[in-house]
């Protein structure tokens, strides 16, 4: 991911965006014409939607083994499903350019980002067993992300008196990546349709949704 939001974000400077990074308690703190809201996890907190919950995922980085050739037909592998202690299971194997990412863990209701050793150790003998290769690699960092889980993705405007409209997008549990530029294809849509309205009944006889 620190690859592809690289990518994306020199993307959109070319396009004549700019960036600004600051705290936010309320959505209805930030102004313009169109507000559009993408906070993830931390929706909970910035819309006061209650349906949000966090989905804390733990995952290791490790060098590839030495004088790796992936002798495998695949270059993601994620197994998943229940197990019959109730727990569900998360394990997958990212082989990338310069090191081998393994995860994981789905904690649901989980803030806390601070990595446990006792996942950490049951990543790598998961992983150990699916990649015998993987006894031969060091471990390079662990990073710990929280993914928006919520029972339906949010996508919708909502208008809020005296405000700018808000067009929502969040809500994509673990999905984010593969739903994200569909989201982006919905939530371009909607806003060339406020920009149309905004030149005739914009706000006039309009709801909160």
């Amino acid at each position: 991911m620190e690859i592809y939001l690289k990518y994306l974000k020199s993307e959109a400077r070319a396009l004549g965006v700019d960036f600004e990074q600051r705290h936010v308690n309320d959505i209805t703190e930030l102004t313009g014409d169109i507000i559009i809201n993408c906070t993830g996890v931390y929706a909970r907190h910035v819309v006061k939607d209650m349906e949000v919950e966090p989905i804390r995922g733990q995952v290791v980085l490790v060098s590839k083994p030495q004088e790796f050739k992936n002798p495998y037909p695949f270059e993601v592998l994620i197994i998943e499903g229940p197990l019959p202690d109730g727990q569900e299971r998360l394990d997958y194997i990212v082989t990338r350019d310069d090191d081998m990412l393994l995860g994981g863990t789905a904690d649901v209701g989980d803030w806390q980002l601070t990595p446990r050793d006792e996942q950490r150790e049951k990543i790598l003998a998961n992983c150990l067993k699916l990649m015998p290769e993987l006894k031969d690699s060091k471990i390079i960092t662990e990073r710990v992300g929280l993914r928006p889980g919520r029972p339906t993705l949010r996508l919708g405007t909502e208008y809020v008196a005296n405000n700018a409209p808000i067009i929502h997008g969040y809500g994509h549990g673990g999905a984010g990546v593969t739903l994200s530029w569909g989201t982006a294809t919905w939530i371009d849509s909607m806003v060339e349709g406020l920009l149309f309205d905004k030149f005739g009944l914009w706000y006039r006889g309009r709801k909160a949704a």
